[in-house]
């Protein structure tokens, strides 16, 4: 098994506990690695383990290391797992994390460092939120999950995610420390503070960046480009 868990509100405790997963299914240290990297380890001991029997005169020189192809590595392996939040949440939670939303600054300093913060998300997302497929190459029919966890009912998939595997012990209970969205298609306490404080524009800016990652995973942009339409600045920005 193989997964991919981008940056979002839980990830670091989901990651750990896929790592654990990994490790118990594995039979050896070797199942833990990079398939490649695996693959390069058992050939050097089988190598070692040659020439220790042979004569120490009659040593053969190293051959040289054959080219292992990563995503054809990848593509044999059954279950491929991969976890995402509704990109407009994951925004929401990182512009909330950065701005801590301090109430002792004024409503207008709060909306232009909403705006700032949303600004950066558009112009360095390379560098802060990495589009989902980018991150996970999901493009590449090698790297396409056979398990998608969604952040929204983490509880329910992860669950689910240890039956398919056959993990009892797992199965038994939920996974810890991850609590899901409350209601499903709702929006979050942090982007019904965020979404309001933007331009529509910006908003579908927004939308228009992550694009891909809405529509490969099943997200509805709706809701949270209406609230940046209710938005009484976001009218006065559109009349002006």
């Amino acid at each position: 098994m193989t997964y991919c868990v981008p940056d979002f509100n839980g990830a670091n405790v989901l990651s750990g506990i896929l790592d654990n997963v990994v490790d118990e299914q594995a039979k050896s240290e070797l199942d833990d690695m990079n398939p490649c990297a695996a693959k390069e380890l058992k050939r050097k001991v089988d190598e070692n383990m040659q020439e220790s029997s042979e004569s120490l005169y009659n040593v053969k020189p190293p051959s040289p290391s054959p080219r292992c192809d990563l995503a054809r590595e990848i593509q044999k392996l059954t279950h491929k797992v991969m976890a995402v939040q509704h990109p407009m949440e994951r925004i929401a939670a990182w512009v909330e994390t950065e701005m801590g939303f301090i109430d002792s600054i004024s409503e207008e300093d709060t909306r232009n460092e909403v705006r700032s913060l949303v600004q950066r998300v558009l112009t360095e997302n390379t560098s802060l939120l990495n589009p989902y497929w980018r991150d996970c190459r999901v493009c590449q029919k090698a790297y396409r999950p056979t398990v998608l966890l969604k952040r929204e009912f983490i509880n329910r998939d992860t669950f689910q995610l240890f039956k398919v595997l056959n993990f009892t012990e797992y199965a038994k209970r939920e996974p810890p420390d991850l609590e899901s969205i409350e209601g499903v298609g709702e929006v979050s306490r942090a982007a019904g503070k965020i979404f309001p404080l933007l331009q529509r524009r910006e908003a579908l800016e927004l939308f228009s960046l992550y694009r891909a990652d809405h529509e490969l995973f099943g997200y509805d942009p709706t809701p949270y480009l209406n609230l940046a339409a209710s938005s009484k600045q976001g009218h006065m920005q559109n009349a002006s």
